[in-house]
């Protein structure tokens, strides 16, 4: 077995170990770590082969959902805010709707590299440290030979279908008023 398909049967399994731990049930991360080791034999190389090798980042995100789920790389929406509305120009694109296909500048990678720069500068400016080093390990991912194009090292559509429930569910929470409040006295009505 090769290298990408190692990635692509560790990462579905790490896809399923992070579904569990999304589940309202008792001890979800310990359920999810076993859920991870289990899949690697059963139920990986089918969801690898129904859904294709998904981005590096999105594998990060789910390793860090099963280990880590308390340092959630995208606790706000303006990430995944990004994230969707540049697929939703993005993929149009790359599917001929257009005379430009932006899939094609990641298989000739210099520019791309080039305009991350001024995205890891404004990254550690804003201090987004977990964002920046999952970035520079989808670099590290692409550098190795595990993507043929840099874009697929970045995102994928099932990232971005995450990305659009997590806009979702948490346009449908209700706003927590953190303003401090002030409390009646004995003689306030």
């Amino acid at each position: 077995m090769n290298a990408v398909a190692l990635y692509g049967q560790a990462s579905a399994s790490l896809l399923l170990g992070a579904g569990v731990t999304l589940l309202p049930i008792r001890g979800h991360r310990l359920a999810g770590i076993v859920v991870t080791l289990l899949a690697w034999v059963m139920a990986a190389p089918f969801l690898c082969s129904l859904v294709g090798t998904v981005s590096f980042t999105l594998a990060q995100l789910a390793l860090l959902r099963v280990c880590a789920p308390a340092h959630a790389a995208i606790r706000g929406r303006v990430a995944a805010a990004l994230l969707v509305t540049f697929a939703v120009i993005f993929y149009p694109l790359a599917l001929g709707l257009g005379p430009f296909d932006p899939f094609d500048l990641g298989y000739r990678p210099r520019l791309l590299l080039m305009l991350m720069v001024p995205v890891g500068t404004i990254l550690a400016w804003r201090r987004e440290n977990i964002l920046l080093v999952m970035i520079g390990f989808d670099l590290l991912a692409y550098g190795l030979g595990l993507f043929e194009n840099l874009w697929s090292a970045l995102f994928d559509p099932v990232l971005v279908i995450v990305a659009g429930i997590h806009l979702a569910r948490s346009d449908a929470r209700p706003e927590v008023d953190s303003s401090p409040k002030k409390q009646a006295g004995p003689g306030c009505l």
